[in-house]
């Protein structure tokens, strides 16, 4: 049977393969990559405003995320979990979606959740 101690392990083992790309990554930046592995394709806008997100905070988050990151202010690459890309029906919007390795952390994000699945029932 499944109780609140259950889904807390839940969530520390998602947390864990977070931690895993970096110890301090604030959570507003795993909720940016993990709106963006259940919704690909999502407009940077839309990712803001579902997360209640400033465009600059909005960007800061998505960018740690990118290959390149913000090197400038944090002096290292991005975690390389997502991509921008260019809309192509309107040129000033981004797109954003899932590297090679943030497939594979909603991969193992997907593993952890299957589970414990077996406890719903």
């Amino acid at each position: 049977m499944r109780d609140d101690t259950t889904d807390l392990a839940i969530m520390a083992q998602a947390l864990e393969l977070f931690s895993q790309y970096s110890t301090t990554m604030p959570i507003p930046t795993a909720l940016v990559f993990l709106t963006v592995a259940i919704n690909p394709g999502i407009a940077k806008v839309e990712v803001e405003r579902r997360l209640g997100l400033s465009y600059s905070s909005g960007s800061r988050h998505i960018l740690v995320l990118t290959k390149e990151g913000d090197a400038v202010r944090l002096g290292h690459a991005g975690h390389d979990l997502i991509f921008t890309d260019t809309d192509l029906l309107d040129r000033r919007s981004k797109r954003c979606f899932l590297t090679k390795k943030g497939k594979a952390l909603k991969a193992q994000l997907t593993t952890v959740l299957e589970r414990y699945k077996h406890y719903a029932r």
